[in-house]
């Protein structure tokens, strides 16, 4: 029989969930810190796994990454996203495309008879543009765990 390998993390958030507690991360270790030439993809999909991970788990309010850059990272640890030179690491990257690509809500939809129109999206603050016969008016509404009814748009 082959025994799964779980990370000491895993098994603290796991339990953190399932007490109801919102989970609230910092970087931690996640394996991550060990960052060397030969292992920067490796590196590179660990912090997207990660990562995607974190933003798909209801319970996560927050996370943090504790070093920016390489450059006075905690005990020279090659932690950062950029390097010492500033220059951005794959990782760096990967988590750009995840937040401004993946999960970014682009839509455009077609209102109903009555003006409705219905959106899968992310939680977040939204501005909502209606244009009609040359005619443009906007609008802004907030999406979060607490919103249940329907979201009634202002437009100027």
């Amino acid at each position: 029989m082959r025994r799964k390998r779980v990370a000491v993390a895993t098994v603290i958030f796991g339990l953190s969930c399932l007490a109801g507690q919102p989970a609230l991360l910092g970087q931690g270790d996640a394996n991550l810190l060990a960052e060397a030439n030969a292992r920067i993809e490796r590196y590179r999909k660990g912090v997207e796994r990660f990562y995607t991970i974190l933003f798909s788990h209801p319970a996560v309010e927050a996370n943090s990454w504790w070093d920016l850059s390489d450059q006075g990272a905690w005990q020279g640890a090659p932690a950062g996203l950029l390097r010492k030179d500033m220059s951005p690491k794959p990782a760096y990257d990967a988590l750009l495309r995840l937040i401004n690509d993946k999960w970014w809500t682009r839509a455009e939809v077609k209102a109903g008879r009555g003006g409705e129109a219905r959106l899968r999206r992310f939680y977040g603050d939204y501005k909502v543009v209606v244009k009609q016969g040359g005619r443009e008016v906007a609008g802004t509404f907030s999406f979060d765990k607490s919103t249940s009814a329907p979201i009634e748009v202002q437009l100027r």
